[in-house]
């Protein structure tokens, strides 16, 4: 028996080399809220002692041992909040979780579970988030995410299903991560059973073809590299608000096959930018940016490249082109016609020897 003060909220047994707790383990703790027994060596729910915790609010049972969860292992947990059983070797799906009505955040990572009943959350409708990922998952009921209507966060990554999950009542989902599965296609009513959708993962499957996004009006960020996509459409993104910008992920070999006229209207409406996450590797995805607002500082930009070339331009012919000689004839054409012809008879006087106005000067030098 572990000697604790009654009162006592929080329990650290993590990291003991712990193997077994006996039954009478946990005996006068009835309002303990928080129990660690993460990191020992357990290989089974220690269900007797956690009988004596009916005030239990979250419970870490992860990188453990445990390869079997029995049906009323939590039975007497009608307040848990929160169960992580991550990192075990729990191969069938544990039914005991329904028994949790108030469960709001289910961790069942790295282990080595392969089938997903139907209604395997039915007794969880405050079910918030659900952590299966990374689980030899080849099988998924079609009623397993149904009538979730708290449910806003779903991994499923890592496992080998085929088929899109059926989201029918469970509308409220944010999050939703499925990737290295097998998955090829997705409804057409995708959007429409996922209206709140915020970040979508599907990379690493074998999609070949998109549904509309229409729908999916507060989506944020898309991840679809690493797919089979021939084509991504950009169409189906322009209901994204002025205010705000989408975050899709694709593969450099699909970002050049975009469609003409999907890149025609996606620089007529949006100006897309794509940074390569790696630049040594070719085959490396993109993140591209939808920001309406970049539209108009392109049009700037755009206009004081074409001001300033011109600028250029003329800047270089003035150096290149040679100017042309003076014409006197052309200037003299320009002055009075009087003048002109004052100007003549002096070049006249000038140039003739016996004039009389260089007489003088002559007679004036040899005096």
């Amino acid at each position: 028996m572990i000697r604790e003060n009654p009162a006592s909220r929080s329990r650290r047994l993590d990291a003991n080399l712990l193997s077994r707790l006996p039954a009478a383990s946990f005996k006068g703790l009835r309002s303990l809220r928080h129990l660690r027994l993460d990191d020992n060596v357990l290989t089974e729910v220690p269900v007797l002692a956690l009988r004596d915790l009916p005030a239990l609010q979250a419970l870490t049972l992860a990188l453990n041992d445990i390869r079997h969860v029995p049906d009323g292992a939590f039975s007497a947990l009608g307040q848990l909040l929160l169960l992580d059983l991550s990192f075990n070797r729990i191969s069938i799906f544990p039914a005991a979780i329904r028994h949790l009505n108030n469960l709001r955040d289910l961790n069942l990572q790295n282990n080595n579970i392969s089938v997903l009943p139907g209604n395997s959350f039915s007794g969880n409708p405050s079910i918030e988030a659900i952590n299966i990922q990374n689980n030899p998952l080849h099988t998924v009921g079609h009623s397993s995410f149904q009538l979730l209507p708290d449910l806003q966060t779903l991994s499923l990554s890592g496992s080998s299903i085929a088929e899109f999950p059926d989201f029918t009542g469970t509308n409220r989902l944010k999050t939703l991560s499925i990737t290295g599965s097998h998955i090829s296609t997705l409804p057409d009513n995708m959007c429409e059973e996922l209206p709140h959708l915020q970040r979508l993962d599907l990379s690493h499957n074998l999609i070949h073809s998109l549904p509309s996004f229409s729908s999916c009006r507060k989506i944020q960020k898309i991840d679809l590299s690493s797919n089979r996509l021939s084509s991504v459409s950009m169409m189906s993104l322009t209901h994204l608000k002025q205010s705000g910008h989408l975050q899709l992920r694709v593969s450099h070999q699909h970002q050049h096959r975009l469609r003409k006229s999907d890149q025609l209207f996606t620089f007529t409406c949006v100006f897309l930018h794509c940074e390569s996450t790696s630049s040594e590797d070719s085959n490396s995805p993109s993140t591209c940016r939808l920001d309406s607002l970049s539209l108009w500082l392109l049009h700037f930009i755009f206009i004081i490249s074409i001001v300033f070339n011109l600028l250029l331009l003329v800047s270089l012919l003035h150096l290149v082109l040679p100017l042309p000689p003076p014409n006197t004839s052309s200037q003299a054409s320009l002055l009075p016609s009087s003048s002109a012809q004052t100007a003549r008879t002096l070049i006249q006087d000038l140039e003739s020897p016996s004039s009389s106005s260089v007489c003088p000067l002559r007679s004036s030098s040899q005096s």
